[in-house]
């Protein structure tokens, strides 16, 4: 075996090795909310009439096996291997088709950078799979043909399967992003992780997500709060968190914000019982995702319909679901014909919620609504807690003393506003807390914190004094 031989078979397994483990650890354990996104952003049917019509043409071929696997990204160890098992067959097919020219040196350098610009550009976050396929696509045609073309006759014949192979695999140009690379963006990652456990009802995972330190962003709270309010404790663990205005509540929308912001606004709204704004919301999503399509809006949809009794609507989502890999148990089971216990008491629970008088408002409205769904249902509790929050957080203590009732939510953050109000309007004595049924140990907390207001850090009294100072 020649020297040449020798040095091939130890640096093409080395370098498939290195790629293989460096990209798995990168997107397993830094990076796999990306791999999740773009999940939800995909959707694959098990359907031929959908397979021929959609993966017919130019690049079909690219495209149906880049769909197909962007599938399993769903899956937190699936996703990294597929991707890295890519990463490492481009490695090992540039290195063979450098080493026709180059020495082993300067051939490992070249797989490398190649390898490493695949990487890049999976790290962008409207980045498609199939762009990587059609790459090691080209790259394995690329070595057939030096591997067969020696003599000018058999140029000729290799024509055909480049021809062939052209048709299959399309462009490798991402044209979503029109970069040629892209880098990873962690803080973008950490919003994303804070999405998909949302999607998936993970609130504690949510939460201890947010409660990192270097998490303190809108986005952050966001989901910080949501999270709360669905386990009830929104108002207790409010001032616990850097809370940001009134952003921290809700996603503002207009046209300015992006995709990901718009569709996000839409989770509140779902669970307070406004299903025409988070219906928007998911529509808006899948109008301006990549390919205007997505697992994660057609779940939202379906959901929405359910709840409004509009079930041939319900149905065309659920249907295009049950014919997915990763969510056709979760579609069979919301068929109205196979609800179960839990089904039907979750519903029952979202209905009561419904506004039941719609009106038009402005996207700054937000106050309006929340009262609109209160009127409906008076046992919303999450919509009363938004509402009182978003009364503090606006800083607008008037409005929070109309919308409170004195223990109907006994909460220390809610004693504290009002205490902040009645020192506002010189009220502040032990008789007049005690119709708010404060006791007066609160009074004395109160002195306290004006000789040492650092010691009150997650109070409401600290947070307002900040903000009065702003202004």
């Amino acid at each position: 075996m020649s020297k040449k031989h020798i040095t091939d078979k130890i640096l093409q397994p080395l370098l498939a090795a290195t790629a293989l483990i460096a990209s798995f650890g990168f997107f397993q354990f830094l990076y796999p909310y990306h791999l999740m996104r773009r999940e939800q952003l995909s959707i694959f049917l098990y359907d031929w009439d959908y397979i021929i019509r959609t993966y017919k043409g130019f690049g079909g071929a690219a495209r149906f096996v880049g769909d197909f696997l962007t599938q399993f990204f769903y899956y937190p160890v699936a996703g990294p291997l597929i991707v890295s098992l890519i990463l490492a067959c481009i490695a090992i097919v540039s290195y063979k088709i450098s080493r026709k020219f180059l020495g082993s040196g300067l051939s490992t350098v070249m797989a490398a950078l190649v390898t490493c610009w695949s990487f890049m550009r999976e790290c962008g976050n409207w980045y498609d799979l199939p762009y990587t396929i059609s790459v090691l696509g080209y790259l394995s045609l690329a070595l057939f043909c030096l591997k067969y073309c020696n003599r000018w006759i058999r140029v000729i014949g290799c024509m055909v399967p480049v021809a062939v192979g052209i048709f299959f695999l399309g462009s490798p140009y991402e044209k979503e992003s029109g970069r040629l690379w892209s880098r990873p963006d962690i803080r973008q990652e950490k919003v994303i992780a804070l999405d998909i456990e949302a999607s998936r009802t993970h609130w504690n995972k949510v939460i201890k997500l947010a409660e990192k330190e270097d998490l303190y962003i809108d986005e952050a709270t966001y989901y910080y709060n949501l999270a709360n309010a669905q386990r009830g404790m929104l108002s207790e663990k409010l001032m616990n968190h850097s809370q940001h205005y009134t952003f921290g509540l809700f996603r503002w929308v207009n046209e300015n914000e992006s995709q990901f912001t718009i569709t996000s606004a839409g989770e509140a709204w779902f669970y307070l019982g406004d299903m025409t704004q988070a219906e928007q919301s998911a529509m808006v999503g899948l109008e301006f995702s990549p390919k205007h399509t997505g697992a994660r809006f057609f779940v939202r949809l379906a959901q929405i319909n359910l709840v409004n009794e509009d079930y041939g609507t319900a149905m065309k989502y659920l249907g295009i679901l049950s014919k997915t890999l990763t969510y056709r148990r979760w579609a069979l089971k919301m068929m109205p014909e196979n609800h179960d216990e839990s089904t039907r008491n979750w519903l029952e629970y979202m209905r009561s919620n419904l506004a039941t008088n719609d009106f038009v408002h402005l996207d700054g409205d937000k106050r309006p609504v929340l009262r609109n769904l209160l009127a409906a249902n008076p046992d919303n509790m999450m919509a009363r807690e938004y509402l009182l929050c978003f009364d503090l957080l606006a800083v607008d203590l008037e409005s929070f003393m109309e919308d409170y009732t004195p223990n109907m939510i006994p909460s220390r953050l809610y004693q504290e506003a009002v205490m902040t109000w009645l020192s506002y309007h010189d009220r502040l004595y032990s008789h007049t807390i005690r119709q708010y049924g404060i006791e007066l140990e609160m009074l004395n907390r109160f002195r306290h914190f004006s000789v040492n207001p650092e010691q009150y850090k997650n109070t409401y009294w600290y947070w307002y004094m900040l903000e009065q100072s702003n202004q």
